[in-house]
């Protein structure tokens, strides 16, 4: 079956069924971005080398350890230890002023656990405009709602989910909520699997 490219042609092309308006569509359909697939950790690694790095939630583990590796300097923030600055990131007080100044944040499927990720993200985006270095980036991953390993899950009478995730997120649902702190998605990538269907989702942010 050809593939719509456009609005005008996805709504011209089903508009017979007459269940959805030029508005619907406006609101409601969003073509999803070409990305390549990548190794999640191979692309941090690249993205921190010789950088100095605030690592939010994982100060211990195989995504720490390969940031330490290539870092010119690692800062951890978690709420357990062994970490640099012990916060729970889902507290609505928690701190983020006082870090030490970085060139490259990474939230490693840290967003998707988050009762209120905006509040999280508020407080990031003042940090690196205020104590971050000049032209930091932020480096999200998350799981991908489209994930092909759901939907055949699903079709068995099953949820995938880890039980400490409140969300999953789409390439759309992930930029507004972005866009929403003022941070834009300046590249992307998809790991684990093939694009659109894959696990996980990564973003480079500014």
């Amino acid at each position: 079956m050809k593939t719509a490219n456009n609005l005008a042609q996805l709504y011209a092309e089903v508009s017979e069924y007459g269940r959805f308006s030029a508005d619907f569509f406006e609101r409601m359909m969003h073509k999803i971005p070409e990305a390549p697939v990548v190794d999640r950790i191979k692309s941090i690694m690249k993205n921190c080398k010789g950088k100095k790095v605030v690592n939010f939630g994982s100060a211990k583990g195989m995504l720490h350890d390969a940031i330490k590796s290539v870092a010119l300097s690692v800062f951890g923030v978690d709420k357990m230890e062994p970490a640099d600055l012990l916060v729970d990131l889902d507290d609505e007080f928690c701190p983020l002023h006082g870090l030490p100044a970085a060139e490259v944040y990474v939230c490693g499927e840290i967003i998707e656990h988050l009762a209120n990720p905006g509040n999280f993200l508020k407080k990031l985006r003042w940090t690196m405009n205020n104590e971050g270095e000049k032209d930091a980036k932020l480096i999200i991953t998350v799981p991908n709602a489209l994930a092909n390993t759901l939907q055949v899950h699903a079709r068995r009478g099953w949820e995938n989910c880890n039980i400490d995730h409140v969300a999953f997120y789409t390439w759309t649902t992930l930029e507004t909520l972005l866009g929403r702190y003022n941070f834009t998605i300046e590249d992307r990538a998809y790991y684990e699997g093939k694009p659109v269907f894959a696990e996980g989702l990564i973003a480079v942010v500014r």
